[in-house]
């Protein structure tokens, strides 16, 4: 049943248990290697986005981010694509920012990484911001998409872009993965 004040996270993580319900597979103790769940709910409506591809290019970059890191990644991503206004408000409750941003990440803590492939990863990307960006790039939305997932894949597996040398590091990963993919870089040109 749900909670009418359920949050919007909630109310991913319950659709994600549900689809989860419907298609079961045997579980048993850390399956990194295993295809992960992987939720995507559009709160904005990108017509231009194929949700198949979307998908697709979502589980390459988990295999491909699992493939080159020591540490483990999620068995259930949950990723929502949402507007300035719904970010806003994600932002100013969970990092006490009043603005928008491009993407919140909620995944197990550094020092709790043990056990990470058991913990959901949750990611909240802003299709707003990623239009400006994009056009500002002169990039598709598309691309600028996929690198806000990354992005917050990445920070579950150790980075961290709070210096410029963090910062340079990461968008050299975030290059390298979506090269591996198929996407191309967005950074290095």
């Amino acid at each position: 049943m749900k909670r009418k004040n359920a949050s919007t996270l909630q109310q991913l993580r319950a659709q994600a248990r549900r689809d989860a319900q419907k298609h079961p597979r045997a579980k048993t103790p850390q399956q990194p290697s295993r295809k992960p769940e992987v939720t995507v709910r559009f709160e904005k409506k990108l017509p231009a986005i194929s949700h198949r591809a979307f998908d697709r290019d979502i589980h390459s970059a988990i295999s491909e981010i699992r493939r080159t890191t020591k540490h483990a990644l999620a068995n259930a991503v949950s990723i929502l694509v949402t507007d300035d206004s719904q970010m806003r408000k994600l932002h100013r409750k969970y990092k006490g920012e009043n603005t928008t941003t491009d993407v919140l990440t909620f995944c197990a803590s550094e020092d709790d990484r043990s056990g990470a492939e058991q913990f959901p990863i949750d990611i909240v990307i802003c299709a707003d911001e990623a239009a400006r960006r994009s056009r500002e790039l002169g990039h598709s939305i598309y691309r600028e998409l996929l690198l806000y997932v990354v992005h917050g894949l990445l920070h579950c597996v150790g980075y961290d872009d709070h210096t410029t040398k963090q910062s340079a590091r990461m968008h050299r990963e975030e290059d390298r993965i979506l090269e591996a993919i198929g996407i191309g870089p967005t950074y290095k040109k």
